[in-house]
């Protein structure tokens, strides 16, 4: 089952960013997004909070939602048909099974709070998928959306309110999270903030899915 918009007559109310947010499209083909590698975006030893909407309408291959640094210094996230992985390096972190599906927007956070034991973890639509200890020092390396390096792994589905914040917004103790309701601000001072609100062509009756093409 699928959820259609239908209605008779005309929409009772249009499009509004900052109540109902936007979302990037990544074909699989090439898309991907790389940030500034600066101060601002680096991690280093320092608690983190990675986390975002992720909507695909296939999941199969092996595909990547962040990257960053390189080597054993460097992180990445991905998952395939139904597990989700965090690795440091060529090191699996955790690798929660059965918590991705094709056709849903979810909500992933990844969270990483002091040097103890567990002090990382990930939710899946608020709830804790997985736990485990990792200090590692990152590299500074420019983050990436939607591709490891510039061809490996490409993403292919919608990203929306994706955030990096260098601290650690939510426990890695804690067996649930709440679940955003509305698009990220800057009040929690991100590294990043994607909230991919500044399309260049905006539906106001939210019926038709627009893609710009070349430098339109």
């Amino acid at each position: 089952p699928s959820v259609q918009p239908f209605a008779p007559f005309a929409p009772q109310f249009q499009y509004t960013q900052s109540v109902i947010g936007g979302s990037a499209y990544f074909d699989g083909t090439g898309d991907y997004l790389t940030l500034p590698n600066n101060a601002t975006t680096t991690i280093g030893s320092s608690d983190y909070t990675f986390e975002g909407w992720f909507y695909t309408p296939a999941v199969s291959a092996l595909q990547t939602l962040y990257t960053y640094g390189s080597g054993s210094g460097g992180f990445r996230v991905f998952f395939n048909l139904t597990n989700l992985w965090f690795l440091n390096g060529a090191t699996t972190i955790f690798q929660p099974t059965n918590v991705i599906r094709a056709n849903e927007w979810i909500h992933v956070a990844l969270v990483r709070s002091g040097s103890g034991t567990n002090n990382t973890a990930v939710w899946i639509n608020g709830t804790r998928a997985a736990q485990q200890t990792n200090t590692t020092s990152f590299v500074a390396a420019p983050p990436q959306l939607g591709m490891e390096s510039t061809s490996s792994n490409p993403y292919t589905g919608y990203m929306s309110s994706v955030r990096l914040v260098k601290s650690a917004l939510y426990n890695p103790a804690n067996a649930s999270i709440p679940i955003p309701t509305a698009p990220f601000t800057n009040s929690s001072s991100p590294a990043f903030l994607l909230n991919f609100t500044n399309a260049g062509i905006i539906d106001g009756t939210m019926d038709n899915v627009l893609e710009t093409v070349g430098n339109a």
